[in-house]
């Protein structure tokens, strides 16, 4: 059984409501007569609520649809696309009576290589991976980089028939660069979906891969950001790791690799707005193929941070000023009249401070912009202390303490 919305199931709590009406009921009709009214209305508000409930009686039959999920990425070495392939094949052909099997073979992207189908009928056909992977690559010579084991776990999702037994049998070395495979199979589980794995061990041969950069998207002119290098190695072993801007390299770091993922870091500072685009190059001593120790990303650079500064004391307020601007933060000073009116004017500013502002000098509507500056917009918003802050600036049950 199946309930889609089993919250209104609550309504089945009106049903002693009827009952209570039959007994105050003045109706001239029998006993007999009243008791089948009673529970026809009953019956009918019950299917109701049923209905809007979309209460479902869901019967499950003996097939079984097997989706196998094929990773051909470049972190699979041609000896194990081998063993990968002829497991398939094996697999495919013990497939038979009651039972559908389909395939998808995936990298950073998800394809649908068999859809599921009786096996028996596709058994002259043998599938072969490392062709698969061939034709991938013809066409983006970058298709392999990456590995989304959650994309392909997704799209498996959508090809099983609702009433068949579920299952997935995952072919994979395990080593994810994108997604969060272990939270989607576990929410596969909910949907009753069965998760098998085939592990493909890592080759022997020593290996060192740069899967990607993990870097802001954006940043402000003057503010430094880092720029974190993820190297995936199955072995120990000492990596030089260069970092260019726009092509001209910048840093160099001497890491030492654990086997697993590592994260070499460079803290970079953004000195001109535009877009700058970063490359990292690994290069160790131990390595079989060098064609994945690069990767590539990008990011915008806007203008420099600009703050709104509403301070009483103007003598005071110097100093806080000097502060942010040897910071490259460009400051804006008003005393509290100068608060802003329109949302569009406190959308010029990254962060609003209140240096001793009473909340006298503030109307209503004013608190209200700035609580929706920070809390819809995402801008930010600092007071500090003095007699005129806080409670004892009159801040206590306003818009303002509600941020």
């Amino acid at each position: 059984m199946e309930i889609t919305r089993p919250l209104l199931l609550l309504l089945l709590l009106l049903l002693p409501l009827l009952y209570y009406g039959f007994r105050r009921s003045l109706v001239d009709l029998s006993r007999t007569q009243r008791v089948i009214s009673l529970i026809t209305r009953i019956i009918i508000v019950l299917l109701l609520i049923l209905s809007v409930a979309d209460v479902q009686y869901l019967k499950t039959d003996d097939k079984l649809a097997v989706m196998f999920l094929a990773d051909i990425s470049d972190s699979i070495s041609d000896d194990g696309l081998t063993k990968a392939t002829d497991y398939l094949n094996e697999a495919l052909k013990l497939q038979g009576g009651n039972q559908e099997a389909g395939l998808i073979a995936f990298t950073d992207k998800a394809e649908i290589i068999q859809a599921l189908s009786e096996s028996e009928a596709e058994s002259d056909a043998e599938l072969e991976l490392a062709e698969i992977k061939k034709s991938w690559l013809d066409t983006d010579e970058d298709a392999g980089d990456t590995t989304n084991i959650a994309q392909a776990i997704e799209t498996a999702w959508g090809m099983f028939p609702a009433n068949a037994n579920k299952r997935i049998v995952l072919i994979t070395d395990g080593v994810e660069t994108q997604g969060e495979a272990i939270h989607t199979a576990l929410r596969g589980k909910d949907f009753g979906i069965q998760i098998d794995t085939v592990p493909i061990h890592p080759s022997d041969e020593p290996e060192v891969m740069v899967q990607r950069l993990d870097m802001p998207a954006q940043v402000k002119q003057g503010a430094p950001f880092n720029v974190e290098v993820i190297i995936h190695s199955n072995h120990e072993d000492v990596a030089e790791v260069r970092l260019f801007k726009n092509k001209f390299e910048v840093a160099k770091q001497e890491a030492r690799l654990e086997a697993g993922e590592n994260r070499v870091i460079f803290t970079e500072t953004a000195e001109e707005s535009g877009t700058l685009t970063y490359d990292a190059i690994c290069r160790t001593t131990k390595d079989t193929r060098y064609d994945n120790n690069r990767a590539l990303g990008i990011v915008s650079v806007t203008g420099k941070p600009k703050v709104l500064l509403i301070d009483e004391n103007e003598s005071q307020a110097r100093y806080l000023t000097r502060v942010l601007e040897d910071a490259k933060i460009r400051v804006d000073v008003r005393n509290g009249l100068g608060v802003p009116n329109e949302l569009a004017d406190l959308q010029n500013y990254e962060l609003i401070i209140f240096s001793d502002v009473s909340a006298i000098r503030l109307t209503e509507k004013q608190m209200d912009l700035i609580r929706t500056y920070v809390q819809d917009l995402g801008g930010g918003f600092m007071m500090l202390g003095g007699e005129n802050s806080f409670g004892l600036g009159g801040y206590y049950k306003t818009p303002i303490e509600a941020i």
